[in-house]
């Protein structure tokens, strides 16, 4: 019920801001969990100096955009951040708005865990290349009412 509450208060926010009169479209976004080895070097070089804090940015690489959630540093392993749904939302000609739903999840208690500071993340590359560069990206995190992280939006020139 808190989950339907909030798509309903969402859905009707972005129809007053973008002045439509029209049914909202929302199209489902394909997307490819990346291992750290398969991402490009600038996507490695990013989550190395953004380990250790709790955060979601979203980059393109030749022309191909990622997005990448670190979670912060964690005392033990068991810790991981998966994304589970992204929505595009049509808002009018040219106009988006994207909604990742991502996922934490810690170890249960007295799960055997590894014992060494971890830094749980994520890499998704996304099916995303129509969009603008001014499209704002919203994270919900385990389904809870809007979470807000700092999102940076940051494009390579090619």
């Amino acid at each position: 019920m808190k989950r339907k509450s909030f798509i309903s208060l969402l859905l009707f926010s972005l129809l007053i801001i973008s002045g439509c009169n029209r049914m909202l479209e929302v199209v489902d976004v394909t997307f490819k969990a990346v291992t750290i080895t398969e991402a490009p070097e600038e996507i490695r070089k990013a989550v190395k100096e953004n380990r250790d804090k709790e955060k979601a940015t979203v980059y393109t690489v030749d022309r191909e955009v990622y997005i990448v959630i670190t979670r912060g540093e964690k005392t033990t392993g068991g810790y991981s951040v998966e994304v589970s749904d992204i929505d595009k939302y049509i808002l009018g000609e040219d106009k988006f708005a994207i909604t990742v739903k991502v996922e934490y999840k810690d170890p249960e208690p007295g799960q055997p865990v590894t014992q060494a500071i971890t830094y749980p993340f994520s890499i998704v590359k996304v099916d995303l290349k129509d969009i603008p560069m001014d499209t704002p990206f919203k994270f919900s995190i385990d389904g809870t009412e809007k979470t807000e992280y700092p999102v940076e939006l940051q494009r390579d020139e090619s």
